[in-house]
This record gives structure tokens, sequence and C-alpha cells, in this order.
């Protein structure tokens, strides 16, 4: 009885594991599908942007819903990797040639990849370049030639003694 409980559980972890891959893609294409009918719908079909009809709020409100769905596609991609990762049933003593089922659930996962990369690559080269300029050094700000900077007085004063006591 033990070892029939103990089968069907482990039978139940394979099963779980086997599916990881499927369900992340189909949740990660569902979050791109959404972000797309946003952009469609209220940007003309392009990037969710400030330049939106209705103002700050309306643009807070889609850039919340579009970093909610960023989020949730990528964990289902992190998902996705460690479920092909973990998946033991696939080895790399199958066949060469895979069969037609196989083959055409390998194209259905590689066109919603495509189109989950389609819809986040312009976000993450956007997110890339706003990290590029977060990291430049300020401007420094050079008073104008023959301008002086008026310093409080106790920052002209000269440090009496620092020297002395080395």
């Amino acid at each position: 009885m033990v070892m029939v409980s103990m089968s069907r559980f482990w039978s139940n972890v394979n099963q779980w594991v086997k599916n990881i891959p499927t369900k992340a893609l189909n949740t990660a294409y569902q979050s791109a599908l959404a972000i797309k009918v946003i952009e469609d719908r209220h940007f003309g079909g392009k990037m969710i942007s400030p330049e939106v009809e209705g103002g700050q709020s309306v643009y807070e409100y889609y850039k919340s819903v579009l970093d909610r769905e960023l989020t949730k596609i990528n964990f289902n991609l992190t998902q996705l990797r460690i479920g092909n990762f973990l998946d033991l049933s696939k080895t790399s003593s199958q066949t060469v040639a895979p069969e037609q089922p196989e083959a055409a659930a390998d194209l259905e996962t590689l066109e919603k990849l495509r189109f989950i990369e389609t819809v986040i690559g312009k976000y993450r080269q956007k997110q890339e370049q706003e990290n590029i300029e977060l990291a430049l050094p300020p401007k420094s700000i050079q008073p104008e030639q023959g301008s002086s900077i008026n310093l409080p007085e106790t920052l002209k004063q000269e440090p009496s003694g620092v020297l002395e006591d080395l």
C-alpha cells in the first residue's frame, strides 16, 4: 500500500515537472498578448509611453499594468528554462529525428517565444538605455569664467593645525 502511494506521488511530481515549461510558456504568452492589446488599443500599436491621450494618470495606470505583465513574463520564462532543465524525460539517447507531434509542439513553442520577444524586446532596450543613462556620471556644473562662488565663511577658512599635528 505504501509503495503504491509513493509510486503515485513520484508519478505526480514527474508529471508536474513535465508540465512546468508548457504552463509557463502559455502564461508568458498571455501576458505578452495583454501588453500587445494595450499597445494596439491605446497607443496606436506603439510602446506604452507618456504620450497618451488622457495625461499622466492614464499613462501611470498603463505603466503599472505593463510592469506587472513584464514581471510575469520574466518569471514564467525563468520557469520555462528551469522546467526544461529539470525535464529528465528528454535525454540525449532519443532519436535525432523527432516525431511529428513533437516537431509541431516545438514549432508552436518557437512561435510563442518569438512573439513574446517582439513585445518585450522594445521594453528591454528602453530599460537598458535608462540603465546606461543612470550609470553615466552627472554633468558637473562649472562656474562661468570670472564668476566666483560664494562659500560660507567657515568653508573659506583654512583648517588650522591639521597638518601641524601630523
